[in-house]
């Protein structure tokens, strides 16, 4: 098999794997309306919506992995504006996965270790 293909297999089953994470997760929000980035509002934590943000290289990758999800009843919302801007946007709040087409940088794991 070649390196590619089975980068893009590794890859795939990472966001994957991320994307299961984030929709399966337990619901431990108090009864107020706030919600966080892919919390389900779904009664019995079925449903509920996953925001995906990073590499425009990875955002194919993403956009598949989304089409799966929605078939099992979880909307994805995939972007990719850049790595550099979707680690921005994650370590912000402001998205469930993000795509990465290199390592994250020591000043971008500070700014998620700080939020």
């Amino acid at each position: 098999m070649n390196t590619v293909k089975r980068r893009s297999q590794l890859v795939a089953g990472a966001i994957a794997l991320s994307l299961l994470a984030a929709a399966c997760g337990g619901d431990d929000a108090s009864s107020d309306d706030t919600k966080a980035p892919g919390e389900t509002s779904a009664p019995g934590g079925e449903g509920g919506e996953v925001f995906v943000t990073g590499s425009s290289t990875v955002e194919p990758v993403s956009i598949r992995v989304a089409e799966k999800a929605d078939a099992a009843g979880v909307k994805v919302v995939v972007e990719g504006p850049g790595t550099g801007d979707g680690f921005a946007k994650f370590c912000a709040g402001d998205g469930d996965v993000t795509g990465a087409s290199r390592p994250i940088k020591e000043e971008e794991a500070a700014t998620c270790a700080d939020n």
